[in-house]
């Protein structure tokens, strides 16, 4: 019996529930890219070392969701499969996870591991279905692998999602600091990298304060404790100069200067790429948000820097952003798109709206930017518009976490000069697009997969 792409979460979690059977007991399946499935359970105990397999689990043993992209049903093994993993080894892996203790769902997605130790982070989110968690969890975990290649970090990527109940988040913390203990020990007895969490979306310094005395695959800890702290600052430094290459390349005055940029989503990143670009060059900022308390925040504190005359703040809707000519309208209004949300901001319902506008640049923080990357990537090339693939801009936050896995030093001065060559790495990748008339996610790609494909 698979579970059907369009079941619900609670009905995804009924059943894991059932395995767990006992509230001190997680129950783990990995699904791996040498077709090896493997169910255990952890005793939520001490550092999550103790566990015994389970050998009856047909119930969710072929799990078949809907690959968003494509368009078309899958299960974990073929989807996993498009991707390039050591397979010999099982190296690419989806560990799917419900803790009995906090009824926490969490998904584990590890891509690669040639380059180090799987590397990415934990994000929260309000995952609706169960195909929707696990297809973002494994195209993160992708990315990471590629964002790592191309910024030199001797790492590898990986990614995990979870969905954590209100008011349990601490013990949530420690029930995923011995999952990942669990993990790297299977990972380790086959001779793979660990996978090392990082913070992401709605996860904080705090959480991994709280894993850091159950494992060591955590990083991001808080400053004061020796972390690396929120990477968000070096994140948008990094998109910052990944901007400024690009922009002299797609305007004539191959400069920010006096360019209108819309910058959607105003996170934690958004709010720290808005900061760079306010107190530098650029015309107008359009700070754009679903949610209005959040753009109200944000205003205030520029109103506190003094720094709102060459800001405008706007609230749109669900039903504007799908409104054709009010895309059009928008795009006609600025000059460099900045992406900052939770993914997917250029889809088929909006790609065609930017088609011969006053747009010519996109370039954000934001994972998986594209629906549909090779069509999307491909569109904005023929429209003359100029992308930067996401997981070159932001590759910032990742090379700010690694620092805590050799030694767990930190030197902001450090990090914040390697995350400024992202612009160098970024003029390369758009030269080798113009020369070889490729996109610049194919050039970012040839260059990341040079490195980690054996």
């Amino acid at each position: 019996m698979g579970i059907k792409s369009e079941s619900t979460m609670h009905e995804v979690c009924c059943y894991l529930e059932n395995l767990a059977e006992k509230e001190d007991d997680i129950f783990l399946l990995s699904f791996r890219a040498d077709s090896v499935i493997k169910s255990y359970k952890i005793f939520n105990k001490g550092k999550g070392f103790d566990a015994e397999e389970i050998k009856d689990f047909s119930m969710l043993k072929n799990i078949f969701f809907t690959d968003t992209a494509g368009k078309q049903r899958t299960d974990m093994l073929s989807y996993m499969k498009k991707f390039n993993f050591n397979e010999r080894n099982g190296d690419g892996e989806l560990v799917i996870a419900y803790d009995g203790r906090t009824k926490t769902l969490v998904m584990i997605g590890i891509h690669n591991s040639n380059l180090g130790p799987a590397t990415g982070g934990l994000r929260e989110k309000d995952y609706s279905t169960f195909d929707s968690m696990a297809t973002d969890t494994l195209r993160l975990a992708r990315a990471m692998t590629y964002k790592a290649a191309v910024a030199n970090t001797n790492t590898g990527g990986g990614k995990a999602t979870r969905l954590v109940p209100k008011g349990l988040r601490k013990d949530a913390n420690q029930s995923f600091a011995r999952l990942v203990n669990f993990v790297a020990k299977k990972r380790e007895e086959r001779g793979v990298k660990p996978y090392i969490t990082a913070e992401d979306s709605n996860t904080h310094c705090g959480d991994f304060d709280d894993m850091d005395a159950i494992t060591p695959y955590a990083i991001c800890r808080s400053l004061h404790l020796g972390g690396s702290g929120n990477p968000s600052p070096v994140t948008a430094i990094g998109v910052y100069e990944a901007m400024k290459a690009g922009a002299e390349y797609a305007f004539p005055d191959k400069s920010l200067k006096g360019k209108t940029v819309l910058l959607s989503g105003v996170g934690q990143c958004g709010f720290e790429l808005a900061k760079n670009l306010v107190f530098n060059d650029i015309g107008k900022l359009i700070c754009a948000e679903m949610n209005e308390e959040r753009i109200r925040w944000v205003k205030k504190q520029f109103e506190r820097m003094e720094k709102t005359e060459k800001i405008e703040f706007i609230v749109y809707t669900k039903e504007q952003i799908q409104n054709q000519q009010y895309l059009v309208d928008l795009a006609n209004k600025i000059d460099i798109f900045a992406p900052c949300a939770l993914g997917k901001s250029i889809s088929d319902t909006n790609i065609n709206a930017l088609r011969g506008t006053r747009l010519k640049l996109i370039c954000g923080s934001e994972n998986n930017q594209l629906a549909d990357e090779e069509k999307h990537s491909r569109m904005l090339h023929e429209m003359g518009i100029l992308y930067i693939p996401d997981f070159v801009a932001n590759a910032g936050g990742i090379i700010n976490c690694v620092t805590e896995i050799k030694g767990r030093t930190f030197l902001i001065c450090q990090t914040i000069d390697q995350s400024r060559n992202i612009r160098n790495t970024v003029k390369n990748i758009i030269e080798m697009s113009r020369e070889k008339n490729i996109t610049t996610l194919d050039a970012a790609k040839k260059i990341a997969e040079s490195r980690f494909i054996k």
